[in-house]
């Protein structure tokens, strides 16, 4: 309790200190928020911009493997944002292990680095976050995280080709890591890949190393001036450093047509193939995904897309030398608003995934809500909810276990001037199990786990490059 004490008083005399000198600088435009995506302030009057994520053809497209298309990412200013920030981590399961198992203090250091450069052709974006947990205590709690994405876009008269990479090596389940707590944003799990070409990680195991990493290569052609086609393929990664989990590799093609009924309105249909292999080789999936697709644009305040269809997995199970088969369902849709300036972004996946290194294949909905709303100039809220709900795909000689995972966070930050910041965060994580529980220990059948993060951070304004 002292360390807190402590903190808290430094917290609360630096704020003392730094807020009128703050309050009184002029500043005509809102400190620039490094982690979220851009606010409304850039949205106001631009109702004729077209939405980029990252960048879009002569026709919007809503098939193929990118994120759907939501609010304005900048338009094609380039320029560089960096920052570093310090947080003092007070966490009651730091392992994520069955139960609680007491609160343990985490110094935590972290930085990020974001590049966008764009050209009359090109468009080059690059994201990095990464940092360090460190247990004074105890030098075998000591982590790390890192995340980082790229994307290259070459736009030809007809044709455009993307290039993208997202990679993580996270010490726990990217479902909830941290809340946003680490990267000061509900949205720090939001990739710009479409969720369906990222391995699942939506069970709260134990904690462990993991590396994941998906690459996508998409080609967009425009065969009218109503009409595009897009052909994708990725390979997604998930391994673990640790014993005990499922490893997994995935394979996927995808085609999709795109039809611009009006200027917001697209309508589409795909088609999506991909194969699972598990490392070790106790079981295959091989998933036949035929959606229809339909997506609405209104500016940069509000965007919707729905894909929905049937989904035909050809499952080899442990113990049955013949393939199973299994008609479901699938459907992702996601939703981004902005109102005046508080930005809310919604996202829902139903299908088959590769069961997060700890079931052999898995039915699984994802839902995830994240909230921003800045308060004046110089103050921001941030609030985040996601449940994952995971079903174990039918399993001669095993137990077909299902998880509940559930997070939710809230924080504050205040900006101090325009470069320096303090904040405060909480965030719960909580996991239970459907059903008889996993015996081994890298489930986590039972899992409570309560998180403060309290701190400072620096952030450098926006720098343009020429």
């Amino acid at each position: 309790m002292k360390r807190i004490t402590h903190l808290l008083s430094a917290l609360f005399v630096l704020a003392v200190v730094c807020l009128p000198s703050a309050n009184a600088q002029q500043q005509t435009t809102p400190p620039a928020d490094t982690q979220a995506p851009p606010s409304g302030s850039q949205g106001q009057g631009s109702a004729q911009k077209e939405p980029a994520s990252p960048v879009l053809g002569v026709v919007p497209t809503i098939t193929g493997g990118l994120a759907p298309n939501v609010g304005d990412a900048g338009g094609t200013q380039s320029q560089i944002k960096a920052g570093v920030q310090y947080s003092e981590l007070f966490d009651s399961n730091f392992q994520n292990s069955n139960g609680t198992a007491g609160w343990n203090a985490i110094s935590t250091f972290g930085g990020h680095f974001d590049l966008q450069r764009s050209g009359a052709n090109t468009a080059l974006l690059f994201s990095y976050s990464g940092g360090a947990f460190i247990d004074p205590k105890d030098s075998t709690l000591d982590s790390s995280y890192h995340q980082f994405q790229t994307s290259e876009t070459l736009q030809f008269r007809k044709l455009t080709l993307q290039f993208v990479d997202s990679f993580s090596y996270l010490p726990q389940s990217s479902f909830g890591f941290g809340g946003g707590g680490y990267g000061g944003s509900p949205f720090l799990g939001i990739t710009i890949l479409n969720p369906s070409f990222v391995p699942s990680q939506g069970i709260l195991s134990t904690a462990a190393n993991r590396l994941s990493n998906s690459v996508l290569a998409q080609a967009s052609y425009a065969s009218s001036q109503r009409t595009a086609w897009t052909f994708a393929g990725s390979y997604g990664l998930l391994h673990f450093t640790s014993p005990g989990f499922l490893n997994s590799a995935d394979y996927g093609f995808s085609a999709g047509y795109n039809y611009q009924l009006t200027a917001r309105d697209v309508i589409g249909a795909s088609f999506l193939f991909d194969a699972t292999r598990f490392s070790p080789a106790l079981a295959s999936i091989n998933n036949s995904t035929i959606n229809l697709n339909y997506g609405r644009h209104i500016s940069d305040a509000l965007m919707f897309q729905v894909g929905i269809g049937p989904q035909l997995s050809q499952f080899n199970p442990v113990g049955v030398p013949t393939t199973g088969v299994l008609v479901a369902w699938n459907l992702n849709t996601g939703l981004s608003y902005l109102h005046g300036r508080t930005r809310t972004n919604v996202s829902y996946l139903h299908g088959v995934t590769e069961g997060g290194g700890v079931l052999l294949g898995a039915t699984t909905d994802t839902v995830a809500v994240g909230v921003t709303h800045p308060f004046g100039t110089y103050t921001t809220v941030t609030g985040s909810f996601g449940v994952a709900g995971n079903t174990a795909l039918p399993q001669a000689g095993a137990v077909a276990n299902g998880y509940t995972s559930e997070f939710a966070t809230i924080g504050i930050t205040r900006k101090l001037g325009q470069e320096f910041s303090i904040s405060a965060t909480y965030n719960l994580t909580r996991q239970t199990t459907n059903g008889t529980p996993c015996v081994t220990a890298v489930c986590g059948p039972q899992v409570l786990r309560h998180q403060i993060f309290i701190g400072f951070g620096w952030d450098m304004r926006p720098k343009p490059l020429r």
